[in-house]
């Protein structure tokens, strides 16, 4: 049983390190249950089915990483 909380295409509020106050706002482009090459850089993320990890394409900067499902603050309507 997977613990995916989000889902491709959701805009969601996230902190882009760790857990720092600053905030970012990004789209979910990939939601990872395996380890495999993600993001800009294509390093391996390592997901899980119990921890799985989002591909977060930023608004800003246009970079694609993955990330924590920690690292998410809130889901955008």
């Amino acid at each position: 049983m997977t613990s995916v909380k989000y889902s491709e295409g959701d805009r969601v509020v996230y902190r882009p390190v760790g857990h720092a106050m600053q905030t970012t706002v990004g789209v979910i482009k990939k939601v990872l249950t395996d380890p495999e090459p993600a993001g800009s850089r294509g390093n391996v993320a390592k997901a899980s089915e119990e921890d799985p990890r989002y591909v977060i394409l930023n608004e800003h900067t246009g970079k694609e990483t993955p990330y924590k499902e920690e690292n998410i603050v809130e889901k955008l309507k």
